[in-house]
């Protein structure tokens, strides 16, 4: 989970690209790139007074949020694919049994107590 954590930020802060935080106060940039719940608090402070702009960084940082859950979620599918066929591959589909533990048609499956002398 940690990992995809992490390839989720780092596509996510490579997805919502410079030229939406262009225009943006230095620390409003920071706290857009670190997560967008970031973002949508610039966004949602820069609504009075640059609509415009609170505009383009909310569907910026929309749009940067589902490539990388995106992302996220084939990666956790390819590893889920990959865990299955290796564990089809390995693991036997049944118990092996030598053939004198097999009982035989008729016999006894219980030891049956010894008659008490």
């Amino acid at each position: 989970m940690a990992v995809l954590g992490s390839v989720s930020a780092s596509i996510y802060t490579r997805s919502l690209g410079s030229e939406a935080l262009a225009a943006l106060p230095a620390e409003a940039a920071e706290a857009a790139r670190e997560s967008v719940g970031g973002a949508l608090l610039v966004a949602a402070e820069l609504g009075r007074q640059a609509p415009e702009l609170s505009g383009r960084l909310m569907q910026a940082a929309d749009a940067a949020f589902f490539r990388s859950l995106q992302a996220a979620c084939l990666i956790a599918g390819f590893i889920a694919l990959a865990g299955g066929a290796f564990a089809a591959a390995v693991l036997p589909a049944r118990p092996s049994l030598s053939p004198g533990t097999v009982p035989s048609p008729g016999e006894a499956t219980v030891e049956e107590p010894a008659p008490a002398t």
